[in-house]
C-alpha cells in the first residue's frame, strides 16, 4: 500500500523538480534497503546466490539514482554519445 507521501503534490511554490528529487530519494532508500536485505539473505543461504545479480543490478539504480546531474538511464547516455 503506498504512503500519501508518494502521491503528493508539490507544495505552492515548491519548484516540481524538488518534488521529484524528494521522491527519488526515497525511491532510491527503499531500493537500497531492498538490496541490504536480499544481500544478507544471501549471506545467510536463505536465498539463492544468483539472487545477487539482482542486488548488484539495485545497487547501480540507487548509485545512478543519486548522483546529482547524471542521466539515470542507461540509455541517455547511448543517445547523447551515438548523437
Amino acid at each position: 500500500m503506498e504512503s500519501d507521501d508518494d502521491n503528493r503534490q508539490p507544495e505552492v511554490g515548491e519548484d516540481t523538480s524538488d518534488a521529484i528529487s524528494e521522491r527519488l530519494a526515497g525511491v532510491a532508500d527503499d531500493l537500497a534497503a531492498t538490496a541490504a536485505g536480499l544481500r544478507r539473505a544471501v549471506d545467510e543461504g536463505t536465498v539463492p546466490p544468483s539472487t545477487m545479480v539482482l542486488v548488484v543490478r539495485l545497487e547501480n539504480v540507487v548509485a545512478r539514482t543519486r548522483r546529482p546531474g547524471q542521466p539515470t538511464a542507461p540509455e541517455s547516455k547511448d543517445q547523447d554519445e551515438n548523437a
